[in-house]
């Protein structure tokens, strides 16, 4: 179980490293699990001194960079300056995310298991590479491009993720664990995620599965996405924990919330599916029937699933806590495309939901419902495409449990909670004691907050 979990909000990096060089006293030999907010307005030294920092305190350690979580107050009770006024956007607040383990409750691990390959636009690669651990420079300056060979040249991607031919071996740090002992999963992974996510759901059918996918790096670090595996720094793959011991009767729990997702819509059957389009609902066109729901100025639909580029549309699986981003929808044929490798079944209930777009606003009341009866809680949180994942209103974040320091400088402290956000989204396996389990799935509905708690 988790002794210690905090999220620590600054100006400064050295107020963080202070935090931690303090806790490291009291936590001696523990294991720890972090996020680090990533911004390219933060000085590289800084979040090169604080990885060092963590590092040196923790050698047994896993981690990644996350997306900020708060932007500076001066843009908090104030509108936003009009784009006449030219005024510079404050710099995000830097953020690090801490969960400690006792010795001997926590397994390390790093997996190299392949995942779906990501277009390959320019220099980025998601191929893995098993030799990229770096133990010098956060910043990426070796520009050579790592491929694996593969045989012919070609993966039958077809055949690779049909369940029964998918399933790799564990990664080797967890294969002489006890897997009956394992209650829960906790990792941070590239977005080529789906390899380890499907051997894990297979291997470990009655445990809590939880991933993070670590924000885009490479105008910060030249990297990908930056993860981080006992002082080791990665540009692929992905790194966690193996959770074992509990007290009794008291496993963890995880559930999956949507704040500020409401329905448009009365509930519909998914009457023809395929791939991650749905192409019936109610043996009717689906894009038609959307933008019958919306009203008649709505001409179509954006490459983004918005009317509106303030706007976000969803699908809701009613059979488990799942939204599916809209993608587009294609009037004249019908399909709605969702940002999934499935669509929901045939058969199935769903409706149609809606968010504004931008920072979270109402979390409050959903932090309050997954903290219930929890002493420690891990959160990954779904964050926009561009800025702070949440709304820096101070009684906003006074209301989330958000304390400020005691210093004068800029800071809050979120005790008992890890609190990381990335724009690529986070991954949900199936809940401990479920036997049939959920197949892992990628959440990408802006807000989405997934939860893992500790009683």
């Amino acid at each position: 179980m988790a002794s210690f979990v905090r999220t620590i909000v600054a100006k400064t990096a050295d107020q963080i490293i202070a935090k931690v060089n303090t806790l490291s006293k009291s936590h001696a030999g523990h294991t720890l699990l972090f996020a680090l907010s990533a911004s390219a307005r933060y000085r590289s030294t800084d979040l090169q001194s604080l990885v060092d920092c963590l590092h040196a305190q923790f050698p047994s350690s896993v981690g990644c960079l996350s997306a900020p979580l708060l932007a500076a107050s001066n843009v908090t009770d104030k509108p936003l300056a009009a784009e006449s006024n030219h005024e510079a956007e404050p710099e995000p607040l830097m953020s690090c995310s801490i969960a400690l383990f006792e010795p001997g409750r926590a397994t390390v691990f790093r997996s190299s298991i392949p995942g779906k390959a990501d277009v390959q636009v320019g220099r980025w690669h998601a191929f893995r590479d098993t030799h990229n651990e770096r133990k010098s420079s956060l910043v990426e300056v070796d520009d050579r491009a790592h491929e694996r060979l593969l045989h012919d040249g070609m993966i039958d991607w077809e055949r690779i993720w049909r369940r029964e031919e998918t399933t790799s071996p564990l990664p080797q740090e967890l294969q002489s664990v006890d897997r009956s002992s394992i209650h829960s999963i906790l990792y941070m992974s590239d977005t080529a995620y789906e390899g380890l996510a499907n051997t894990l759901s297979t291997c470990l059918p009655r445990t809590n599965l939880l991933g993070l996918i670590g924000t885009s790096t490479p105008f910060i670090t030249g990297r990908p996405v930056t993860l981080f595996h006992n002082g080791h720094i990665l540009q692929s793959g992905a790194v966690g924990l193996a959770l074992t011991g509990t007290n009794e009767g008291s496993a963890p729990t995880m559930r999956a919330r949507y704040p500020g997702w409401t329905s448009i819509s009365p509930t519909y059957k998914v009457t023809n599916a395929e791939g991650n389009l749905i192409t019936g609902l109610d043996g009717q066109n689906p894009t038609q029937l959307l933008l019958r729901l919306l009203g008649p100025n709505t001409q179509r639909l954006t490459e983004t699933g918005s009317v509106h580029e303030s706007d976000q549309l969803g699908i809701a699986d009613m059979s488990n806590s799942q939204i599916h981003l809209i993608l587009g929808g294609d009037p004249a044929r019908g399909p709605i495309a969702l940002a999934s490798d499935s669509a929901p079944s045939i058969g199935t209930s769903v409706q149609i939901h809606h968010r504004p777009r931008g920072p979270s606003k109402d979390l409050q009341p959903l932090l309050q419902l997954c903290n219930v009866g929890a002493s420690h809680t891990l959160h990954f949180l779904k964050s926009p495409s561009e800025g702070p994942a949440l709304s820096n209103c101070p009684a906003y974040l006074e209301n989330l449990g958000f304390l400020r320091t005691s210093n004068n400088e800029e800071g809050y402290i979120l005790a008992h909670t890890f609190l990381a956000a990335s724009e690529n989204g986070w991954v949900l396996g199936q809940e401990a004691g479920n036997d049939l389990g959920v197949w892992p799935w990628r959440c990408m509905a802006e807000g989405g907050l997934s939860s893992l708690n500790f009683p």
